[in-house]
């Protein structure tokens, strides 16, 4: 099973996403972040191989945190 993670400021298109994935047995969201300091929450505690991430997400201030995603969860590859 895909497990995937949801990085976005903006209720309505996390709300979307995780409609779009529910009922998919293949993919599962295992969590939900309006902010970067909850998604290093989820992700220190969760195992996902899939962000979905907002550029612009709150606390994300530039490209160099991005690159710090990756480097520190090279398993998760980020949309």
């Amino acid at each position: 099973m895909i497990k995937i993670c949801i990085a976005d400021s903006f209720p309505v298109v996390i709300e979307g996403l995780q409609s779009y994935f529910q009922g998919n047995d293949n993919m599962e969201v295992i969590g939900a972040a309006k902010n970067l300091e909850a998604l290093l929450s989820i992700l220190d505690n969760k195992r996902c191989q899939i962000l979905i991430l907002e550029v612009e997400l709150d606390g994300l201030s530039s490209v160099r945190d991005i690159k710090s995603l990756l480097k520190d969860y090279p398993e998760t590859k980020i949309i």
